[in-house]
């Protein structure tokens, strides 16, 4: 064996959730999900582990129909690999503890029927949803509470992400951005996506190119902290909305994460949500909801995959 291949398996044994998993493998084979079951851990979790113990070559899969099954290869598997054997062996023998030797036994009888189907599921539910449905299903679900009549301005509207979105649950799209680029790729996206009720117009937050009270919701999402003269934006927004017309803010919190800043252009790290509300307030709104805007956790499979500062979101109405 040459030492890259020995350095790379002691690696991946270095770690006691990965030692776990193939320990367990080695009690019976199991799938991905009942891996994740049994251990208590995300199901993504569990996947990262395996792809990088699939190069030990300890493991094998084991297909039955549309099924998966990963196991542990007998010793005499591994060819001239002495220091393979040497630790299946080891692994072989190490005692499962009496949680997981439950766990296990309870995952094998769930086979047999003997348990209900969302039982088994469970530790892998939220992945085979995301998997199946993606992850915005419940959104547009959300969205059908929403007035469809409502004429909504999107503020920013960069490459039109929000569009197709938008124009599925409301009368009117109007999407403004001061970047010709912007705009091309968002035009784009609308013609793609063969949305028919959007205009398009270049302006900023503080000049909007749009008819006095002639919007009933305006989405101002990571904008406000792009805004020359907040006070002015808040007077246009003022102007442009119906009376008792909502207002959607979503910014991001202050930070320190400058290579973020850099990477996305932004001219500041950030605004107070604090001062936002204040601001929103003296320009005549009336604030519904001030908080925090959880972002999905690591082990997640819609979680941000590089860093990002917090954000936040706050609902107004105009008085």
């Amino acid at each position: 064996m040459d030492l890259r291949r020995a350095d790379h398996l002691l690696r991946s044994l270095s770690d006691r959730s990965r030692r776990e998993v193939v320990r367990l493998v080695a009690e019976a084979p199991l799938m991905v999900g009942e891996i994740a079951e049994v251990l208590s851990l995300p199901q993504s979790t569990v996947s990262r582990h395996l792809k990088m113990l699939r190069r030990t070559g300890l493991l094998v899969d084991r297909r039955q129909g549309n099924r998966i099954y990963i196991g542990l290869v007998e010793p005499s598997l591994n060819g001239d690999g002495q220091l393979e054997d040497l630790l299946n062996g080891w692994l072989r023998q190490q005692p499962l503890s009496a949680p997981v030797q439950a766990r296990l036994q309870k995952v094998l009888q769930g086979r047999n029927g003997q348990e209900d189907a969302f039982d088994r599921l469970a530790h892998q539910w939220d992945e085979l949803r995301f998997q199946h449905f993606g992850g915005l299903f419940h959104l547009e679900a959300l969205a059908s509470l929403l007035p469809p009549d409502w004429r909504v301005l999107d503020i920013g509207t960069g490459t039109g992400y929000l569009l197709p979105f938008l124009c599925r649950h409301f009368r009117q799209v109007i999407a403004v951005d001061p970047s010709p680029a912007m705009l091309a790729l968002a035009r784009q996206r609308a013609q793609r996506e063969e949305l028919s009720n959007v205009r398009f117009h270049s302006g900023r937050l503080e000049k909007l190119p749009v008819p006095e009270a002639s919007i009933d919701a305006a989405l101002a999402i990571l904008t406000f902290h792009h805004a020359a003269d907040r006070a002015t934006s808040m007077q246009q927004l003022k102007r442009v909305l119906v009376p008792g017309g909502r207002l959607l803010a979503v910014d991001i919190h202050p930070h320190q994460l400058t290579d973020f800043q850099r990477e996305m252009g932004d001219p500041s790290p950030g605004i107070d949500p604090d001062e936002l509300a204040q601001e929103m307030q003296r320009a005549g709104f009336e604030i519904l909801l001030k908080r925090k805007l959880p972002l999905p956790p690591g082990d997640h499979p819609a979680a941000p995959a590089r860093a990002a500062p917090d954000l936040f979101v706050i609902t107004a109405k105009r008085e």
